[in-house]
């Protein structure tokens, strides 16, 4: 039945439940990946994660042993 009105008028989306669901699912995805993006390339600009700490140091003599 879809099919045919796609094919009858080529100038209108048939939009059925199915794809209604899918496109709000897309749309609220996005933006959380959007979202967790941008946290992450801000995270991993952040300058004290490249100074070093004493923190740090103990970390790493830690694993060393």
């Amino acid at each position: 039945m879809y099919k045919n009105l796609r094919w009858l008028n080529t100038n209108r989306f048939i939009w059925t439940e199915g794809l209604q669901v899918l496109f709000v699912f897309q749309r609220a995805a996005s933006v959380l990946y959007y979202y967790f993006y941008k946290r992450t390339s801000e995270y991993l600009g952040d300058p004290r994660l490249y100074e070093d700490s004493p923190w740090l140091r103990d970390m790493f003599s830690r694993v060393r042993q």
